[in-house]
């Protein structure tokens, strides 16, 4: 809503970051919080977290420039005909946002990678723990470095994408880069059996940027 649709990709790779940021504290204050098998004590951390940047959130985010009588047109210009037309605007439905141009392929993509997303994070740990026989703290360890991965994911795919003529193309590229590197995982041998850990944090690192960078193609998109 601040910002004009140019430079979209860098502006929401830079605000995804804030995702993975939250992911490694989290991690953190789990490794941390959580010894002497004390699991209690990281729930009341988040909570208190979560609770306060809520307050903060809702005491200081003005949602949209024209809640503080700001317009901008879509070349981030003050513009008197773009208040007239966005007094004009109506608000649609949910079903008919379905006949929206695109937002079919939107959503189907949204949900997949979301779905690919999600899955991932709440397996990672599993995986490393019981089938790569790391301990939880290594395991955590590895699992921020795919997030950190994420934030350079996120910067870099947004700004190629700034770069290039359609972000279509650079979307099907990290897709498909993501899918192999997935299947790479499956190559990698437990660390009692010789397995390499540089080499697993480099390929979980990768990953995370290109699954999570390609997310925020999509909203760019």
């Amino acid at each position: 809503n601040w910002f004009p649709r140019t430079g979209r990709g860098i502006l929401l790779g830079l605000w995804g970051c804030n995702t993975s940021v939250g992911d490694i504290i989290g991690a953190q204050v789990f490794k941390f919080s959580s010894k002497d098998d004390n699991l209690h004590s990281p729930f009341f951390i988040i909570a208190a977290i979560v609770a306060t940047m809520g307050i903060l959130s809702f005491l200081l985010i003005v949602e949209a420039p024209e809640d503080v009588d700001i317009i901008f047109d879509d070349e981030g210009k003050p513009s008197e005909e773009h208040i007239i037309l966005r007094k004009r605007r109506k608000k649609i439905g949910f079903w008919r946002s379905f006949t929206i141009p695109g937002i079919v392929e939107f959503a189907v993509c949204m949900f997949f990678g979301k779905m690919v997303l999600k899955a991932m994070f709440y397996w990672i740990i599993t995986y490393l723990e019981e089938e790569m026989h790391y301990s939880k703290e290594a395991a955590i360890d590895i699992f921020s470095w795919f997030e950190i991965g994420s934030l350079v994911g996120n910067v870099l795919l947004g700004l190629t994408s700034d770069l290039l003529p359609v972000r279509s193309p650079l979307f099907l590229f990290a897709t498909l880069f993501s899918a192999a590197l997935v299947a790479c995982l499956g190559f990698h041998k437990p660390i009692d059996e010789g397995g390499s850990r540089p080499w697993l944090t480099a390929n979980l690192s990768v990953l995370g940027s290109m699954l999570i960078g390609k997310a925020i193609l999509i909203a760019a998109i």
